[in-house]
């Protein structure tokens, strides 16, 4: 049945945040330069987003820059700030 589920994600909205990893600053320059080499990279921005750099290739996955993760701010509640901002982004192919 639907309602528990919703009834948990609500309530999840009231808790302490646990085991988040700690926060590790991007080396923003290297990222960027890298859109332009052919060394692979991972970049973990948050939830299911994933910077993916590979192959002169350079594309997101799931990118989610909001405060929750879901239309218009139902879903569960973002515990913190996106590892990128979108300003910091190198160019993205897709």
């Amino acid at each position: 049945m639907t309602v528990p589920f919703f009834f948990r994600r609500f309530m999840a909205r009231f808790r302490e945040p646990q085991g988040i990893p700690e926060r590790v600053a991007p080396d923003i320059a290297r990222i960027r330069k890298n859109a332009t080499r052919n060394e692979p990279r991972v970049t973990w921005v948050g939830h299911a987003t994933l910077l993916v750099q590979m192959s002169h290739a350079t594309f997101l996955t799931d990118p989610i820059w909001s405060d929750s993760a879901g239309p218009a701010g139902f879903g569960p509640s973002r515990y913190d700030e996106p590892g990128l901002a979108i300003e910091d982004l190198p160019p993205i192919d897709f």
